[in-house]
Formats: C-alpha cells, sequence, structure tokens
C-alpha cells in the first residue's frame, strides 16, 4: 500500500523489507502496471540476486495480505 501511488506505465526502483531479512531486497526496475485507490501492481522488469533468492518469501507474504 501506498500513501501517492506512481502513475500507471512509469518506471522506478523499489526497496522492499521482507519479514524475514534484516535488510531490504531491491528491484532496480519495476514498472507501474495497476493503480487502484492507495494499491498498485508492479512488473519485476530487473532484479536484484537478493531478490530472487527470497522472492518465495515475498510471494507468500504477497498472497497472505489483503
Amino acid at each position: 500500500m501506498t500513501v501517492q501511488p506512481p502513475s500507471v506505465s512509469s518506471y522506478l526502483a523499489l526497496w522492499i523489507d521482507l519479514l524475514d531479512s534484516n535488510t531490504p531486497v531491491e528491484s532496480e526496475l519495476a514498472g507501474v502496471r495497476w493503480v487502484s485507490e492507495q494499491r498498485c501492481g508492479f512488473e519485476f522488469i530487473r532484479i536484484s540476486p537478493e531478490m530472487l533468492n527470497q522472492s518465495g518469501s515475498f510471494g507468500f507474504v504477497l498472497e497472505h495480505t489483503p
């Protein structure tokens, strides 16, 4: 969730805090694909090796977030 969602079709870098990690993982390039109220969806285009290794945990968190 975000206070001010980005515009659809914009591109940005993301740092994501995962529950089982002490440091955030980085998506070097993500495209905003949809925006609805204060939520938005991203396409991860270029991601760090750490994000690839931790994507299972990240996916689990996303699946269980209302």
